[in-house]
């Protein structure tokens, strides 16, 4: 059977003459039948032979799909292994960040400790300096009762370090 009624027709034909075709005993009618079944057997070879090369065509091209398939999916791959990456250094850096905070935090608070402890120095130079006055004036009203040893001594105790 063949692709077309046409066709199908001209083998019934042949078949039907039980082997008895041949030139000389041939009709008329069946040489064009001849002829018109090469004609259509010609079409039927170029058409397999355009398909065949439709069909090479196909099949490079599928191989080059593949191929960029397989490389679409490496670079999906490199994507996803960067992303999960990225999202790692992410969270480190989220981590860096509240630690950063806490350090901030634990900073601020020790500047302000230590301004207070400055402020508290301060003071305390001040009431040094106000008894160390206290203590001269002192000296200044016991050097008229004679009491030069205590002088003496506040005086050493005024100059040594600590």
């Amino acid at each position: 059977m063949s692709y077309t009624y046409r066709t199908d027709k001209l083998l019934d034909a042949i078949g039907n003459a039980q082997g008895l075709v041949n030139q000389r005993n041939c009709p008329k009618q069946w040489v064009g039948f001849a002829i018109e079944l090469e004609t259509e057997l010609q079409e039927a070879t170029f058409e397999i032979e355009r398909l065949l090369k439709a069909n090479l065509q196909l099949r490079e091209g599928a191989e080059e799909a593949k191929q960029l398939i397989q490389e679409l999916n490496q670079r999906v791959k490199n994507y996803s292994d960067q992303i999960l990456m990225l999202s790692q250094l992410t969270e480190r850096l989220r981590i860096y960040s509240d630690t950063s905070d806490l350090y901030r935090k634990k900073n601020e608070q020790l500047t302000k400790k230590v301004k207070q402890l400055y402020k508290r120095t301060e003071e305390q130079k001040q009431r040094i300096k106000r008894l160390e006055e206290a203590g001269d004036a002192l000296c200044a009203a016991a050097a008229f009762m004679g009491w030069h040893m205590e002088i003496e001594k506040w005086n050493k105790s005024k100059e040594a370090k600590p």
